[in-house]
């Protein structure tokens, strides 16, 4: 059985309101496959790539009505919101000596954010979108690494959600540079 919660941590309004989804079944499958490119080549430096991909099928068992919005009227096999259907990672990185570089992307295919079947309307859905990461690290010394990253690299405009005051976008460009140190 499927509970949700209006928590304002979830995008809701935070009245902690729970709501009865009845019945639901999530099934999937999940592929992963890495390997290190550098082994293959004779290369010094390691250049490690990695994949997933993740397929889901989210849908309500039972029929009912809800006043939590992205349920509202539910029939059997509607699909639950905000539940992507496909979702694929790849990462490529190159690792020598104290520097590792990864650049990233993430694909995560159009879901919708109302339950029901069918294409959705556009009022009713996140469209497909990607997000390009790239990260470094630089160890200065055994225990201490210079971090950075770009965040959504291409600075790609996307929606992220639509709850709880309407459209909500995804991050822009963000530049992160800090210190790790290890104990």
């Amino acid at each position: 059985n499927l509970l949700g919660a209006d928590l304002a941590a979830g995008g809701g309004t935070g009245s902690t309101d729970l709501f009865n989804g009845g019945k639901a079944n999530v099934s999937g499958l999940e592929l992963s496959a890495h390997h290190n490119l550098g082994d293959i080549v004779g290369w010094r430096a390691s250049v490690p790539v990695r994949m997933s991909y993740s397929s889901t099928k989210a849908v309500f068992e039972s029929s009912f009505e809800s006043r939590f919005d992205p349920w509202g009227r539910v029939e059997k096999g509607d699909r639950l919101p905000y539940v992507a259907p496909h979702q694929l990672f790849t990462a490529v990185g190159v690792e020598s000596g104290r520097l590792d570089v990864e650049l990233s992307t993430v694909w995560i295919s159009t879901m919708r954010t109302k339950a029901g079947n069918g294409i959705p309307q556009p009022s009713n859905r996140i469209d497909a979108h990607v997000v390009v990461d790239l990260a470094a690290e630089y160890a200065l010394s055994d225990q201490v690494q210079l971090v950075a990253s770009v965040r959504n690299l291409t600075d790609a405009v996307y929606m992220a959600a639509r709850r709880p005051a309407g459209v909500r976008p995804g991050m822009p460009r963000t530049m992160l540079i800090g210190l790790s140190a290890r104990f």
